[in-house]
């Protein structure tokens, strides 16, 4: 069976359906490092769904907080703050012009919409301790060939079949009839690989969540920097004033990029030398390191023993999605 046959078959034994609470008001969240923004009514339904609640009790660096105590950020806040950079992303980008080929009626409201979903999802598909697990995820044959077959990261793969399944199309079909929107689940999951139907119009739409300095990045890197205490240089605002959309010649052909302008090189050099910072400093550090060996050696001896967790084996990659870090 292939793998996204068993997560459509995941998704309707573990949560069997996902509930469409009655959600009357927007809200407005507010962030430490990013202020308050707007949350629309069927953002926040979205948002109060198990699976994007789970992300609350999944670290956004796995173990780090031991070795820096104030890491203890989550994959919840992290998506918010995805959302909220995505959005600064799009508004940067339509005030300079460079969205004036969309012109001004419900093309570019629709896109952005569905661009603030996918950030809103993005990150379903991690396990416990985030990208330490996906090291053992890499152990199975199944998750190898997809990654192949897809070009991405395990988690991307699991959060793509997860919005394909049964369960997310049935919720979004309620979704859009409930608040009167029409997000369109199928580009979504194709945003978080990072692909769209039509790359030589629309790919600078996946660049925004899935390219070379897309929101995640520009999230967890400074994220990651303000939560762990590790000071780094960063010009995030000056970034944002130097995006653009170009045609750039692929060996595809010409498609439609997010680029940043000559005026924004410095900044991008900074954001460069942040992550290598933080790689130095905390993703590689010594004691992050063992701890990560650590936790890689208990996840396969669990898997090979058949040892149980919380009334749980892991016989396949999948079952690991029905874990988090506290139950």
């Amino acid at each position: 069976m292939s793998l996204e046959a068993d997560i459509n078959r995941f998704m309707e034994e573990f949560y069997g359906e996902l509930p469409l609470y009655d959600i009357r008001e927007s809200k407005i969240i507010n962030l430490a490092n990013l202020g308050t923004h707007h949350f629309f009514e069927h953002e926040m339904a979205v948002i109060d769904t198990h699976v994007v609640q789970r992300l609350k009790y999944i670290s956004q660096l796995g173990p780090v907080y031991n070795v820096f105590p104030t890491a203890r950020h989550t994959r919840f806040e992290h998506t918010l703050g995805v959302t909220i950079t995505l959005n600064k992303m799009w508004n940067s980008l339509s005030e300079n012009g460079s969205l004036s080929f969309l012109g001004t009626g419900s093309k570019p409201r629709k896109i952005l919409s569905d661009l603030r979903m996918s950030a809103i999802l993005h990150d379903i598909g991690h396990c416990p301790f985030s990208h330490v697990s996906e090291v053992v995820l890499m152990d199975f044959p199944q998750i190898e060939s997809e990654i192949i077959k897809l070009g991405a990261k395990p988690h991307e793969i699991f959060g793509h079949y997860m919005l394909k399944s049964g369960i997310f199309r049935d919720f979004f079909d309620d979704l859009n009839k409930e608040y009167d929107v029409q997000i369109d689940i199928g580009k979504i999951s194709g945003y978080i690989l990072g692909v769209v139907e039509n790359p030589t119009d629309e790919q600078f739409i996946a660049d925004l969540i899935n390219g070379q300095y897309d929101a995640d990045k520009l999230d967890y890197i400074t994220r990651d920097s303000d939560f762990s205490g590790v000071p780094l240089a960063l010009g995030i605002d000056r970034l944002l004033l130097s995006l653009g959309i170009e045609d750039i010649e692929t060996y595809e052909g010409k498609h439609k990029k997010l680029i940043i302008y000559e005026k924004g090189i410095m900044s991008l050099e900074q954001l460069l030398l942040a992550k290598i910072m933080l790689y130095s400093s905390i993703y590689h550090h010594q004691k992050v390191r063992a701890l990560d060996h650590m936790i890689v050696s208990i996840l396969r001896m669990i898997i090979d023993q058949e040892i149980e967790i919380n009334g749980y084996e892991i016989n396949s990659p999948i079952d690991l999605l029905k874990l988090d870090e506290v139950r």
